[in-house]
């Protein structure tokens, strides 16, 4: 088999000096440290006909993070996290199947952690959010491939995912404040097939897929169901002519429905 193993290390510090002398939205000062390491290895295999992977990969952050030249306690965080990755595939007559399981983490950017206010206009401010958690996923997947044709399912968990929403800043104002929230955790499943033959000099490429998630979240006209699945229906052609001419002409449907980006 084979055997990769490796670490890395970061640290970075932002400065948000925020200044409003007309104090239409508050002056503040955040400052945020941030140091993180990691250690990955993967080891790879072949067993008879089946190739198996298997990795797995540790983090470790620390952030400190001031307002005002106060450290922030709730807002500084500690995370150290472990997260496997497992990859089977194997002939299945003269199809190829494959399976596939891997845990990540993707933490908020500097952006959305900022505690200054902009302002978006006469009726909206937008801010950050130094309590946002990271998004825990979670996701499984299946795949089969015959000749030209492809075929795949995939169930994904995430947890505290990060939202993009927006509040009246005070119960009797017409300001609205756009900011980032964590929301409770949520499912979605995709399934896909996808037909690429080629014909002569055409080389068309049929694909369908579905995308159904499962997010319930509370709003002022009471709990939202975004539930609803979309379907992406594709068509492309590429036509492969004499002298190194490359005609393609691609078509795409997408039907009504939710998905979290």
């Amino acid at each position: 088999g084979s055997f990769t193993f490796g670490g890395e290390f970061a640290y970075s510090d932002q400065h948000n000096d925020f200044r409003n002398p007309q104090q239409i939205m508050v002056s503040n000062y955040t400052e945020l440290y941030e140091r993180s390491w990691s250690v990955f290895a993967e080891y790879g295999i072949k067993a008879g006909k089946m190739n198996v992977q298997a990795g797995v990969r540790y983090e470790n952050i620390n952030s400190d993070y001031y307002q005002d030249h106060q450290r922030n306690n709730e807002s500084s965080r500690n995370y150290s996290n472990l997260f496997p990755t497992v990859s089977l595939s194997a002939p299945i007559g003269n199809a190829q199947w494959a399976l596939r399981y891997s845990a990540g983490i993707k933490r908020p950017s500097y952006s959305q952690l900022r505690g200054s206010i902009t302002y978006m206009g006469r009726y909206a401010y937008e801010t950050g959010n130094p309590m946002l958690l990271p998004t825990f996923s979670t996701d499984i997947s299946t795949s089969v491939s015959y000749k030209w044709l492809q075929a795949e399912v995939a169930f994904s968990h995430y947890k505290d995912p990060v939202f993009y929403t927006s509040k009246m800043l005070n119960d009797d104002d017409l300001i609205t404040y756009v900011y980032y929230e964590n929301e409770p955790a949520y499912n979605r499943v995709t399934a896909s097939v996808n037909a690429s033959p080629v014909v002569g000099i055409w080389q068309p490429r049929f694909g369908a897929a579905i995308y159904k998630q499962w997010i319930d979240f509370e709003s002022p006209w009471g709990m939202k169901k975004l539930n609803t699945p979309y379907w992406t229906f594709t068509w492309q052609n590429n036509f492969d002519l004499p002298h190194g001419w490359l005609v393609n002409t691609n078509m795409l449907l997408e039907t009504k429905g939710y998905q979290k980006s």
